[in-house]
This record gives C-alpha cells, sequence and structure tokens, in this order.
C-alpha cells in the first residue's frame, strides 16, 4: 500500500472498516506494538494515528478487528492488568459520542492461559473466530503413554497448538 500505511516499522493485521479507513498493528518506540487506524478521505490514506489509551496500553496491542461501522473493535492484548493468559481478547465499543470506551476483557469463556489472538467477525456478524493456543495435555501423564496415544493427543485440537476456535458472535452483546 505505501506510505502513509506502509512505513520502516512493521506493520499487520489490517482490518478495513466499510467507509476504507483501515486499522492495523504498527511497531511503535517505546510501546512496542499499538494498534493504529490511517483515515480514507478524497481519495487518499492520512498518516497513521494510535487509538486512544482506551485501547492502546503500555503493554502490546496487535491483531485487531474493526466492525465495518466501526462500533467496535476487537483485539489482542498483553501485560495487561487481569489477563487470563499470555495473552487476552478484549473489546472497546464506542459511546453515543463517538469515543472508544475502556477496552473490556472477553472473559474466560474465550481467553485461556494461553496466547488467544486474531479475532474476526463475519460480514453478516454470525460468528466470532479467533486462534488460540489452548492446551489439554499435562507436562506429565498420570500413566505411561504409547506413541500412538502420544500422536493421537498431539493432533488433537488442544494439543497447545495454535487452533481456531469460533463462537456465535451474538457472545459479543453482552459488552454494549
Amino acid at each position: 500500500m505505501g506510505s502513509p500505511v506502509n512505513t520502516g516499522k512493521d506493520e499487520y493485521y489490517a482490518s478495513l472498516a466499510t467507509n476504507n479507513n483501515i486499522y492495523f498493528t504498527r511497531a511503535v518506540d517505546g510501546r512496542e506494538e499499538d494498534i493504529m487506524v490511517c483515515r480514507f478521505a478524497d481519495g487518499k490514506y492520512s498518516v497513521a494515528e494510535s487509538l486512544p489509551d482506551a485501547i492502546n496500553s503500555v503493554g502490546d496491542e496487535f491483531n485487531a478487528f474493526v466492525d465495518p461501522d466501526e462500533k467496535y473493535i476487537l483485539f489482542a492484548g498483553v501485560r495487561r492488568p487481569g489477563l487470563y493468559g499470555s495473552g487476552d481478547l478484549y473489546i472497546s465499543k464506542k459511546n453515543e459520542n463517538g469515543e472508544r470506551q475502556e477496552a473490556k476483557n472477553l472473559g474466560a469463556i474465550i481467553n485461556s492461559a494461553a496466547l488467544d489472538y486474531c479475532p474476526y467477525v463475519t460480514r453478516h456478524k454470525k460468528y466470532f473466530f479467533y486462534t488460540g493456543n489452548k492446551s489439554g495435555l499435562k507436562s506429565a501423564f498420570a500413566k505411561k503413554q504409547t506413541i500412538q496415544q502420544l500422536r493421537t493427543k498431539l493432533r488433537s485440537p488442544l494439543n497447545g497448538n495454535d487452533n481456531i476456535y469460533w463462537i456465535k458472535a451474538d457472545f459479543l452483546s453482552q459488552y454494549w
């Protein structure tokens, strides 16, 4: 896309609103990664702005998904108060004045002791997808395992590797 969206820093995980505003993660000095927006007007993008402190913190915020109408934004964050794991998913909605509200942790139904990230809501707002590396494996098994048992466990969804999870998007309505 070139400048001003792309710079010499790392930019990734773009999310496009209906009005063509683009939200993405960028490496920033002093805060590691923040969620940015480049607003689209008169056929071009503005210089990237860091989203407010209601979303960005001294920790890392990344992998933002913006509602096409920009009513809410979902994102992953680390080093924030009240984490369930190494990284959790959060939501911030706009109030009646169009201001972003303080981000809320999506709770234990979504977040785990592991890293949860990459939120996405389908266009028809029916399903909410995200990635997590949840694990049901124990570091020590209660009894000896065969090679086949270990292979089965390592190929299971709760193997500690990244998997895609989904839930009906109406789950998010409790945060409005």
